[in-house]
């Protein structure tokens, strides 16, 4: 329609243009403002539309609020009755829990009442019985003999009939022989490949730190400050170089010369830092030809450190040392005194330091050492395991060839071979102590007849065996090979030697796994027995160490037989598929939580433990690969094992030539002294340096507190009386410790054994 509108404007508009300009210009007028009247009509028109359609969302939007309003109304109105409904259910808790509590009482009062008449109708029971016993003849009762007494009062809580006492052999559980036939290169490429299997997983995991935890894959270093020493590549080193694996003994040279740092605020034992880093580097050193000086030189530094644990009156060393701050002090459970095992299995190392640095100092120690030992030991040389350093005396009649004085034994026949044989002092206390040792300690079992070294404690024979002193057998093996005039009891000594190995060999037959406990006893001198608690393992390498020697000096091929099978029995229990070997337990006990290792071998499958030994490297690995090889790999007329099987060169010389003059005419001339004017004149000499400042050309490390306080009160009389005090104090707290202990594993045995008669019951 306002389109024809404009049609009939437009043709008034061609007329009125025709008939005059005024009227054109007041119909452009008229035409202009119908055409913005008909523009503002629609945009007055959308604007109703769009009010419209906002109204209309308004009216959705009260609507959603409203049905909102109404589900908040019903929720709150729910939760209410939640509310209503969890004080009414706590209401009927307390209600239930006293009923509970009334009903248990009643259960109690039943029980008791129950238990009351069981006992008093026992006890009437008991009493008829008397009564007819009374009545019968008398030659009709016969006396029921008294039970056994053991040889000694047995420390371990044990049930001879169930399954957590292992008191008959048990057949080793078949485990797979990846060599057949008896092939001698296939069990020596075996023993490498898993020690590239243990190097390869601490060499990922563990590099630079002391061990590994191959099931965990981190390290574990032995001090709690310290960032690691390199233990175990340093334990390896020696059998890196026997296995002809020079890249990786290389590798190992370039890491002790660059990064081994002993400066280290962490406190060690001063003996095995002594065989294990200062043995392991100085073995380094000669079987590479004494090339390399950088292990001189970090085992001569290590050295220096560890003598400060020698600054003591009497010149025995304490046993840890702090390698930074040089304190040092025995532990607590000696009570303050030092074991025979380290402070006299540290002669080899420190003499062939000597040698090689010039330095008497290391050897003057060592002799220090034996010196008192000789003059101080029994004579049967059975030495006690531990010496008190303040008032020099042995502090215990504790005679063993396991732990605490194994390697003791060991280096007196080692210090006569090191040197050639020209010191004769340590083969007349070798053979003293070896002939007394099968006289007195050697037992044999009934009815079996296995041989085993026993323990002398307390004056009565110990009838156990550590799986350390398996050692005993190739020490016999050894001297009687070497020895050239050893005596009539030679061929004795040998056949001691091999009936101890077939003992430490049935330790590992005789159970389930094939893996020796750590402990084994022969209760009244009977067979073979396992008591849990010492039913572990460590990936110990005692028994084939004998087996080695005995095949070397016999060439018997059934102790190869029998290391292979103790390699085969470790390679399919202990073996971490990740890289490894891992100490594993076959069952758990309730004393498990004390031990690494295979904590009972008495059950099949076993449970392995978070940890490789170092000496895994060292020991184990290295006799196993040795007794699969020719001699010439190791001559034992020319290279003597330390107690961690580091091999070390055997001289034909006098420790005496690398000495002063001057100190070697004192020795000569104090010889002629007795061991207690010598330990005075030491002690004199230690008390006048220590007072200057000065000991052995060290700084001297300050005194403790109570040793200074007691020595400038009442002089050196006091100050060892206040030791004396303190010895006795600490060694009474550690027994009352021990008794703590003993009764707790007591109460969780009972608990254990309570515990298993129930689950019987169900």
């Amino acid at each position: 329609m306002l389109d024809e509108d404009n049609v009939g404007l437009k043709a008034r508009y061609q007329l009125a243009a025709r008939r005059s300009p005024y009227v054109l210009l007041g119909l452009a007028v008229v035409s202009l403002a119908l055409i913005c009247l008909t523009y503002d009509g629609r945009r007055r028109q959308m604007l109703n539309e769009e009010l419209r359609f906002l109204r209309k969302q308004t009216n959705t939007l009260n609507i959603r609020l409203a049905t909102l309003g109404d589900s908040i109304a019903a929720t709150v109105r729910e939760l209410n009755e939640i509310t209503a409904e969890r004080e009414s259910a706590r209401d009927s808790i307390d209600s239930l829990t006293e009923k509970t509590a009334k009903l248990a009482k009643k259960i109690r009062e039943e029980i008791n009442s129950k238990a009351e008449e069981i006992k008093s109708g026992q006890e009437q029971d008991l009493n008829e019985l008397k009564e007819k016993i009374d009545k019968l003849p008398k030659e009709c009762i016969v006396a029921r003999p008294p039970p056994p007494t053991p040889p000694y009062k047995d420390p371990y809580q044990y049930d001879p009939g169930g399954a957590s006492y292992t008191g008959n052999a048990q057949p080793a559980t078949p485990v797979p022989d990846p060599c057949k036939g008896k092939d001698t290169e296939c069990r020596q490429a075996k023993v490498k490949d898993a020690f590239l299997h243990s190097w390869n997983a601490y060499k990922k995991y563990a590099w630079g730190h002391d061990e590994l935890m191959p099931l965990s894959k981190r390290p574990k270093d032995w001090g709690k400050d310290s960032k690691g020493l390199g233990l175990s590549m340093l334990d390896a080193i020696s059998t890196l170089w026997l296995m002809d694996l020079k890249d990786e003994f290389h590798e190992v040279r370039h890491w002790v010369e660059e990064e081994l740092d002993f400066d280290q605020d962490c406190s060690v034992s001063a003996f095995e830092v002594t065989i294990r880093m200062v043995g392991s580097m100085l073995s380094a050193y000669e079987l590479s030809g004494e090339k390399h000086k950088g292990f001189l030189t970090k085992a001569t530094q290590l050295a220096d450190r560890v003598l400060w644990a020698y600054n003591t009156s009497s010149g025995i060393p304490h046993a840890n040392i702090n390698l930074q701050t040089h304190a040092h002090s025995n532990p607590q459970w000696t009570g303050g005194s030092s074991v025979l095992s380290e402070f006299g299995t540290v002669q080899l190392e420190l003499r062939t330091l000597s040698l090689h640095t010039g330095n008497a100092l290391y050897d003057q120690k060592a002799t220090w050492i034996m010196d008192v030992i000789e003059s101080k030991a029994p004579a049967t040389m059975l030495c006690p395991t531990y010496y008190n350093t303040v008032y020099n005396r042995w502090t215990s009649d504790h005679v063993t060839l396991g732990a605490l004085g194994d390697s003791f034994y060991e280096y007196l026949l080692k210090q006569y071979l090191l040197t050639g044989m020209t010191e004769t002092r340590y083969k007349d206390m070798y053979m003293k102590a070896v002939r007394e040792i099968v006289k007195q300690l050697v037992k044999r079992s009934t009815p079996s007849g296995q041989t085993y070294v026993a323990e002398y404690k307390r004056g009565s024979i110990f009838n156990k065996m550590d799986h350390l002193a398996c050692f005993t057998g190739g020490m016999l093996a050894l001297g009687t090979h070497l020895i050239e005039d050893y005596g009539d009891d030679k061929a004795d000594h040998l056949k001691t030697a091999e009936d101890l190995a077939e003992t430490c060999y049935l330790m590992y037959k005789n159970q389930p796994t094939g893996i020796a406990p750590e402990i084994v006893e022969f209760r009244g001198g009977s067979d073979m027995a396992t008591s849990p608690r010492s039913a572990y393992y460590l990936l110990r390498p005692e028994a084939v160490e004998t087996f080695m020697y005995l095949w070397r000096v016999t060439r018997k091929e059934k102790y190869r037989d029998w290391a292979w099978e103790v390699f085969t029995h470790i390679d399919h229990w202990c073996k971490v598929e990740s890289g490894g070997y891992a100490c594993a337990a076959c069952h758990t006990h309730t004393h498990t939580h004390r031990y690494s290792g295979l904590r009972n071998v008495a059950f099949v499958p076993p449970q392995k433990d978070d940890l490789q030994q170092s000496f895994w490297f060292a020991e184990t690995l290295k006799y196993l690969y040795v007794i699969f090889s020719d001699d010439d790999l190791l001559d034992f007329k020319e290279w003597v094992l330390n107690t961690e099987a580091h091999p070390l060169r055997v001289r034909k010389r006098n420790p005496l030539d690398v000495w002063d003059e001057r100190d070697a005419t004192k020795l000569a001339q104090e010889r002629g002294l007795g061991i207690d004017e010598r330990l005075r004149r030491h002690q004199e000499e230690f008390e006048r340096r220590r007072a200057e400042g000065d000991t052995d050309g060290q700084q001297q490390p300050q005194p403790q507190p109570q040793q200074a306080q007691a020595a400038n009160a009442g002089g050196t009389s006091d100050w060892v009386k206040e030791q004396e005090r303190l010895v006795r104090e600490s060694r009474e707290r550690h027994a009352q410790w021990q008794r703590e202990q003993d009764a707790k594993y007591e109460a969780e045995d009972a608990e254990t054994q309570r515990l298993k008669r129930l689950q019987q019951q169900r």
